[in-house]
């Protein structure tokens, strides 16, 4: 918004800090003004949405686009059955910030029209047995580089900056786009529903989750699979318009059947996917938040280097070596964009101190779980065939290079 925009340059450093270079600071004089480097819209220029200047921006002239009045139009639509993924860390932080029990955070939402509330742990597994076949193929046996990331901020920057590397990202859909797609196909059929007839949303503290919902990637004959994606901020306005918060409501929780598949709250935290991977290797959960952690384990008698980098600020450095082919071991990286990851998302209320972030980040994250089988809970929620479930829940990325 340029009438808010004091043309205090703090968006354009950051982003020159970032290695993202998508603002610029135009003209001079009364026509000087911030906007997409080279002048292009947002969406033509290298940003990877991953959504860092609204953090900074003192006078919120940044903003994530708003969709509350169009989830607001579908909960009150006779047309659709609303459903709503809310992953432990979003409950968790709104469950804070407005100072009520998580029970009572679903009791809102359910009060607010949404048909279904859902943790996506099933959709976790699903990415985990993707995952854990590209390692045994790509690693072990090929002896190359695997990226693991459901930041969809991170699919950006290499698809901006090291479109070489798009063969080394996992092809495990993001957690969010593989929830939607047990929720728009085999779970549709148990509602039951058609595809078209049901509306998702997810709360989540990503603002690129926004731009992935929208990609061609996610969707599913012409369909999005997520169809609305709310910032933890725009929850927070959503239950604050409702003035359902000083309501006395009764409390509930997950609906079934993804109820009682455990909290999982880590894999929304930096390192904390490969720890749910590797723990079986012999992996050492990170419990302090570091922007890079690396050490080497053993799988199935075969060395290979694992490195855990969150922020932007260190993908260049890291992907550059990749690209240059400076490996010693074959490797497992997981990238994420945000600081601590989804816990240092732009889309937070407010974005948290490093000291803060990092007590959090060590709490969370002594909360692994034990058991890691989740699939055979709900079988029939998964496709028959192993070609289906690669369809479904496998992607693929484009190159973004600018001319």
């Amino acid at each position: 918004n340029p009438n808010k925009c004091i043309l205090c340059g703090l968006c354009v450093s950051l982003c020159e800090e970032l290695g993202v270079n998508a603002l610029s600071m135009i003209n001079n004089g009364k026509e000087r003004h911030i906007a997409p480097t080279f002048q292009n819209t947002l969406i033509e220029s290298t940003c990877v949405m991953c959504g860092r200047c609204i953090d900074i921006c003192p006078t919120a002239a940044i903003r994530e686009q708003n969709v509350i009045e169009e989830v607001l139009r579908e909960l009150q639509s006779p047309w659709h059955t609303v459903l709503l993924v809310l992953s432990p860390l979003s409950i968790l932080n709104l469950s804070k910030e407005l100072n009520l029990e998580p029970a009572n955070i679903l009791a809102i939402f359910k009060a607010l029209g949404f048909a279904y509330i859902f943790n996506p742990a099933l959709a976790l597994g699903v990415t985990l047995k993707i995952l854990r076949e590209e390692i045994q193929r790509k690693v072990i046996k090929g002896k190359d580089t695997l990226i693991t990331s459901h930041c969809p901020a991170t699919i950006n920057f290499i698809e901006h900056f090291y479109p070489n590397l798009l063969s080394n990202i996992s092809q495990a859909k993001s957690i969010i786009q593989t929830m939607s797609t047990i929720l728009k196909t085999n779970y549709a059929k148990t509602i039951p529903k058609a595809p078209g007839d049901i509306y998702t949303v997810s709360i989540s503290p990503c603002v690129a989750q926004k731009f992935e919902a929208n990609r061609e990637e996610m969707k599913e004959r012409g369909i999005n699979l997520t169809d609305a994606v709310l910032t933890l901020r725009e929850a927070i306005q959503l239950i604050q318009l409702s003035g359902l918060a000083s309501k006395t409501l009764e409390p509930i929780q997950y609906d079934e059947p993804f109820n009682t598949l455990g909290n999982w709250i880590s894999y929304e935290l930096s390192g904390g996917l490969t720890s749910i991977l590797l723990k079986e290797y012999a992996y050492k959960q990170p419990l302090e938040l570091e922007p890079l952690t690396e050490q080497i384990i053993n799988i199935d008698g075969t060395e290979i280097n694992t490195i855990v980098v969150n922020g932007l600020e260190h993908f260049h450095s890291i992907l550059s070596e990749i690209d240059n082919n400076n490996n010693e071991y074959p490797q497992i990286i997981e990238l994420m964009a945000c600081q601590g990851g989804c816990i240092g998302g732009a889309g937070c209320v407010q974005t948290l101190s490093k000291g803060m972030l990092s007590q959090t980040f060590i709490t969370l994250m002594k909360q692994l779980p034990s058991n890691l089988s989740v699939l055979d809970k709900h079988p029939s929620l998964l496709p028959d065939t192993q070609e289906e479930f690669q369809r479904l829940f496998s992607t693929g990325y484009i190159p973004r290079i600018k001319k």
